[in-house]
């Protein structure tokens, strides 16, 4: 092939490129995207009303899959409620319930997707404020529209929802996230 040939091919690629980028924009198609691929992650759509209310109680069992009762006599401060999705080694990167920080909460508790014992042969142990439920069922996922996952809610001692995160890109104020320097680029923003 001649240079003028390939030339004019490269001409004609870059030319239906840009006008193809062109028509994506104007027709929402980044819209889409971002809604759907955001973090690598397909998602469904959002909808801020099927959240629960504050002050709905969040259906939970009576103990975690160690056999530790979540709700103890004596618990005065708030709890931290994680709706984590599945307990995979993936997600465990993505959230470390050793590195879950906060002033404004006395317990951790993760809702997993999956089966009592495998999160037990996942978690092993958890720090003594970190309590894991197993929800196979996907009960307290709906109750929460939990449609991204780590997504974060404060309830009370009695499991009554005080705040709702309602943004999947930003974690809450009332959450840290210690950042082990090795696993920095794992760590959820």
């Amino acid at each position: 092939m001649s240079e003028k040939r390939i030339l004019a091919w490269f001409f004609i690629v870059a030319g239906w490129t840009v006008v193809l980028a062109v028509v994506l924009a104007n027709t929402g198609f980044r819209d889409w995207y971002e809604q759907r691929f955001a973090d690598g992650r397909t998602r469904l759509d959002y909808n801020r009303e099927a959240d629960p209310n504050v002050g709905d109680t969040v259906p939970l069992p009576e103990t975690d899959v160690f056999g530790r009762p979540i709700m103890a006599d004596g618990l005065s401060g708030n709890v931290l409620v994680v709706a984590a999705g599945s307990c995979t080694e993936c997600s465990l990167k993505t959230l470390n319930p050793e590195a879950i920080q906060g002033d404004r909460f006395e317990r951790v508790l993760l809702i997993y997707t999956d089966s009592a014992e495998h999160v037990r042969s996942q978690l092993k142990t958890l720090p003594g404020r970190c309590f894991a439920v197993s929800d196979p069922e996907g009960e307290a996922m709906r109750f929460l529209n939990a449609v991204w996952t780590p997504r974060f809610y404060l309830a009370d001692p009695s499991m009554r929802l005080l705040e709702i995160q309602t943004d999947s890109t930003r974690r809450p104020k009332y959450v840290q996230i210690a950042v082990n320097r090795q696993n920095a680029e794992e760590a959820v923003p």
